[in-house]
């Protein structure tokens, strides 16, 4: 589809769990999905879309026929364009109920199963406008207000970069200097 078709969305960022709705069950078994316990996240999705004025939103366990190799391949490598080209992304944090003090050493947000996973870098990098919320769909804050916690709690001040970013580049020159001054914490290496 061409940029200047391409409606406005909203796509949900979040870990899979028990009973995920997938697009077979979206679209021949509506009413088993809706009962489903993924499905809460899909409505929450959809909700918060309408709230912020967008049409249309995407969820990668709804959206994508897992049956048809070809559509989950196509899927997979353009991951990172789904996310860059989102109006909004929602993080949803099903593991933090609304958490006050997210710099706390111990408090949940840092604590939760999203930062543990291997498309969590991509899903901080691409999306221009990122939120997270709680299991109690309350927002937690956005990438932007929470930055110096986001680099606390993955290690890298990679992060940083992304107020330097323009044009749909990953990394500026200087950031991976940025990274390789850093003594303590996950290196980053290349990001393709």
């Amino acid at each position: 589809m061409a940029e200047k078709e391409r409606p406005q969305y909203a796509i949900l960022s979040h870990t899979w769990g028990r009973e995920e709705v997938t697009f077979l069950d979206m679209t021949e078994r509506r009413e088993k999905a809706e009962r489903m316990e993924g499905y809460r996240k899909i409505k929450f999705c959809t909700e918060q879309a309408q709230a912020d004025g967008l049409d249309y939103c995407w969820v990668d366990t709804c959206c994508i026929d897992k049956n048809s190799s070809s559509e989950l391949s196509e899927a997979i490598n353009s991951m990172y364009q789904w996310y860059k080209n989102a109006e909004r992304c929602y993080a949803y944090l099903g593991d933090v109920d609304f958490d006050f003090e997210h710099h706390s050493p111990d408090s949940a947000f840092r604590k939760s199963k999203w930062f543990t996973r291997g498309w969590t870098l991509q899903e901080l990098i691409a999306p221009r406008d990122l939120r997270f919320y709680g299991a109690h769909q309350k927002i937690l804050g956005t990438k932007e207000l929470m930055k110096l916690t986001i680099e606390e709690i993955t290690g890298s001040p990679w992060i940083i970069c992304l107020e330097r970013m323009s044009g749909g580049q990953v990394l500026q020159p200087g950031c991976l200097g940025l990274q390789e001054e850093q003594q303590q914490g996950p290196r980053i290496a290349r990001i393709a």
